[in-house]
């Protein structure tokens, strides 16, 4: 995990830039970090824009650290309880709907006996001795709670050495939803990842779908039994198929941005709050999002009109600092 965690701060920037631009406040951010029961008790941590500043959220990001843990599966389980948990606490405090969807980054298998985990046992405890948990330890169980929640769910995996590792895992994860292959471990193309599929379920097209790839296992059913009904020992051969990176917009997801320069024009709340997120968004780890985000690069043609702006003219001075 030690790419993600590097990598993931400048995503989260582009993630803030963009909901607030879009959504404007209507969006919520949650960061929900999980190790395993072998590096203490404190397995799940979380932050969140409904109780931190977005600095506080990237301080939370810097503090984070890779554990080399006690085998390769880490407890994931207990991360989508807490997510579950957390969902239904929101909206029972909510007087409005809320939907959630969720962006797993993960580089290993959940807790299984036949996922060589160790720590299977603690895990199971854990959940069942945590009334908050409902969805339980069970995978499918958890699959079925996150469907009766209409919570979606989207992995972005990286590669596994072993492509047998990488089918078993793949089987687990895309139980949930669609699984990306992210083969680049870059913080560009991680980014480039996360962001053209968070376009695409706002119902916009992302150019770059072609440098990306979603996965499935062969023949994998979900519908029926628990988890041991379902998930083979290690010593099963699977295969899994590549897909295009292509994902169905959500609902919830959908914005119009058609009318984001005019807004921009006529309200000058909003004109200065575009201007202070690029200016902070302006840095060497981020600049590269005009070239493949369309509604950066839309509100930034719109700025490049207003020449005469002292503002622009900072931007585009610390525009040429990035890319020099």
């Amino acid at each position: 995990m030690g790419r993600y965690i590097s990598s993931l701060a400048a995503t989260i920037r582009q993630v803030f830039a963009v909901i607030k631009l879009l959504f404007r406040g209507r969006v919520k951010l949650h960061v929900v970090s999980y190790k395993d029961y072998c590096d203490g008790k404190l397995v799940v941590t979380h932050c969140s824009q409904r109780t931190h500043s977005n600095k506080q959220i990237l301080d939370f990001f810097a503090a984070l650290v890779p554990h080399g843990g006690g085998d390769i599966p880490e407890a994931i389980k207990t991360a989508l309880n807490f997510v579950h948990s957390t969902v239904h606490r929101i909206r029972q405090a909510s007087v409005m709907p809320t939907d959630a969807l969720v962006l797993l980054f993960t580089d290993a298998p959940p807790h299984h006996i036949h996922t060589l985990s160790r720590y299977w046992r603690q895990e199971m405890d854990a959940i069942e001795a945590n009334p908050q948990y409902t969805a339980g330890y069970d995978w499918l169980a958890i699959r079925r709670a996150f469907q009766a929640a209409n919570i979606h769910v989207h992995t972005l995996h990286s590669n596994l050495a072993e492509v047998h590792d990488m089918a078993q895992s793949v089987l687990f994860y895309s139980a949930m939803g669609p699984v990306v292959l992210v083969e680049n471990e870059s913080t560009t193309e991680i980014t480039k990842a996360t962001m053209g599929l968070l376009l695409q379920l706002m119902g916009h097209k992302f150019e770059f779908a072609s440098q990306f790839t979603c996965v499935t296992v062969d023949d994998a059913k979900f519908d029926v039994g628990t988890e041991n009904d379902v998930f083979p020992s290690m010593d099963t051969r699977l295969a899994f198929t590549k897909h295009p990176f292509q994902f169905t917009p959500l609902p919830c997801m959908l914005e119009d941005v058609s009318q984001l320069p005019v807004l921009f024009e006529s309200n000058d709340t909003y004109q200065n709050m575009v201007y202070t997120i690029f200016g902070a968004f302006f840095t060497p780890a981020n600049v590269l999002a005009l070239t493949y985000n369309p509604i950066l690069a839309k509100l930034w043609r719109v700025i490049c009109r207003r020449r005469l702006d002292p503002r622009y003219l900072l931007l585009s001075v610390k525009l040429s600092t990035c890319v020099s």
